[in-house]
């Protein structure tokens, strides 16, 4: 009896490292990463935007502009654009919807900056029909430009090669967090 009871706790134990070495292995995977909160560029932790706007911000080393924008924007983006065109975003605090894109050039790796009195896009300016400018993002070394609102597509005629990478962003416990960007960030060739 003694054996069998000491073959079970044998098994047991063996199953238990079987899925404690899984769990590590998996975690150890190259671009395996863990889930690590947006930071403000102070280094504290980045507040959880209430209005509308861009924020400058840090996950994992990595420069991103954090957005805070309207239901109506991302729906107009689908309506110019096609159904599915909108940059994927989550639910945010007072109806906004948030999303973060790496602020990297995909032309030459420098930071890229938001111009808040442009239009999103040369041939549309204003998704939500708001009168007011969308704004685009900037390469202040090379003139790219990107339409946030459009998956961070490059603005035609502008030298931006790609999309900028959006990060996978969640909202737990009133932090914002995020576990890796879709694409490669900075210059890829």
């Amino acid at each position: 009896m003694e054996a069998a009871q000491g073959a079970v706790r044998g098994a047991t134990v063996a199953v238990a490292a079987l899925a404690v070495g899984i769990l590590l292995l998996s975690a150890l995977q190259p671009g395996a990463q863990a889930t690590r909160p947006l930071m403000a560029a102070d280094g504290s932790m980045l507040a959880v935007p209430a209005q509308p706007g861009v924020t400058k911000a840090v996950w994992n080393g990595h420069a991103i502009l954090v957005f805070a924008t309207t239901f109506d924007e991302l729906a107009g983006v689908d309506a110019a654009r096609g159904l599915g065109s909108a940059t994927n975003s989550i639910a945010g605090p007072n109806g906004l919807r948030l999303f973060a894109l790496s602020a990297k050039s995909t032309q030459a790796g420098c930071l890229v900056g938001f111009n808040p009195t442009l239009g999103a896009s040369r041939d549309v300016a204003d998704y939500d029909r708001d009168g007011v400018a969308d704004g685009r993002i900037m390469d202040p070394c090379h003139q790219g430009q990107w339409d946030a609102f459009n998956k961070a597509k490059p603005v035609p005629g502008t030298p931006a090669p790609t999309r900028l990478a959006a990060l996978d962003l969640a909202l737990r416990d009133g932090v914002l967090v995020a576990s890796a960007f879709d694409g490669p960030i900075g210059v890829h060739r």
